[in-house]
């Protein structure tokens, strides 16, 4: 959870009980050049609205302490946070990390960069709809820490990416959740070189779509693409490669609930199910340009609906472990 922490630079806005927009009705506006701090429990920039929203304009946000995030936004309803450079350096250090209660989250950013566990680059969590746009590097470096994480419980989850690398075991590239709505992802370069370190997963109760050039991933327990749909799922990729064992290269599943995590590398069972025609209906379509593997149980391409039709385009498909099946 989120504590309450001295701050270098905080805007904190306690007024009239009344929702807002960003910039209508209570709320907290800043605008920042460049923030630095050195010490622990000292967030660079952190905009915080008990009734209302926070709209923070950052140039570039440095911290080298633990429990430090770069950008740090609180507020009851939305939030707006758009950055040029983040960078931060210890341990439980998200570079911009954004709650919301009941509002929606955009962020607009450029350079994201981390240097320790426990501290992705982005870190969204609203109630209302999620819409991430990152246009430079996101990169981490420890333990457990993603470099871009979206979620929203009631609404829609929207990640546009340049650029993700992640170095640190556990610590996935682009993560989106939608408990409640569609998930949509556009990437072009991720690449992962921890364990259980997955390049791209996007999770929708509705539809969840996937457009991706380059996913890379390096260890054991590592997807290169993992998409769940309630409804459906597409994926199109480009380039997946994967090289540790249980590392699945594309791994689609859509069904009438969100399963429990499926080992990795390996495509949920299918239920006997009525099967839907192809293309009406609920389903799985995959567009894969180029997969590789180089691990045991690990397929290349897998599509699986529990309720629906699975369609596969497939370039080339390459495997080299045991029990991995090409398509």
């Amino acid at each position: 959870g989120r504590q309450q922490l001295p701050l270098m630079a905080e805007v904190v806005e306690d007024a009239d009980l009344v929702s807002a927009r960003p910039g209508v009705g209570p709320g907290a506006v800043i605008v920042s050049g460049t923030s630095t701090t050195a010490g622990n429990n000292s967030p660079a920039v952190s905009g915080t609205s008990n009734d209302g929203f926070v709209q923070i304009f950052s140039g570039t946000a440095t911290t080298t302490g633990d429990n430090s995030d770069g950008i740090s936004a609180d507020a009851f309803d939305d939030i707006e946070i758009t950055s040029t450079t983040v960078s931060t350096d210890g341990d439980n250090s998200i570079g911009i990390d954004a709650f919301s209660q009941t509002g929606e989250i955009v962020i607009t950013s450029g350079n994201v960069t981390t240097g320790d566990e426990f501290s992705a680059g982005m870190d969204a969590d609203a109630f209302g709809d999620v819409g991430i746009t990152s246009t430079g590097l996101v990169s981490t470096a420890g333990y457990a820490s993603d470099g871009i994480n979206a979620y929203s419980s009631d609404g829609n989850v929207t990640i546009g990416s340049n650029n993700v690398t992640t170095a640190g075991n556990f610590g996935d590239g682009i993560v989106g959740v939608a408990d409640e709505g569609d998930t949509t992802i556009g990437s072009i370069s991720v690449r992962t070189t921890g364990a259980n370190a997955f390049g791209i997963v996007g999770i929708g109760d509705g539809t969840t779509t996937i457009t991706s050039g380059l996913v890379s991933t390096a260890q054991s327990g590592s997807i290169g693409i993992y998409a769940y749909g309630g409804d459906n799922v597409s994926i199109t990729s480009t380039t997946v490669t994967t090289l540790g064992a249980n590392s699945g290269g594309i791994v689609a599943v859509q069904g009438s609930a969100i399963p429990m995590p499926a080992p990795p590398g390996a495509a949920s069972a299918a239920a006997p199910a009525p099967n839907d025609v192809i293309g009406v209906g609920p389903g799985v379509v995959i567009v894969s340009g180029t997969s590789s593997t180089a691990g045991a149980n690990s397929p290349a391409v897998s599509g699986t609906s529990i309720d629906g039709f699975v369609q596969i385009t497939s370039t080339s498909a390459t495997t080299m472990g045991a029990n991995s099946a090409g398509v």
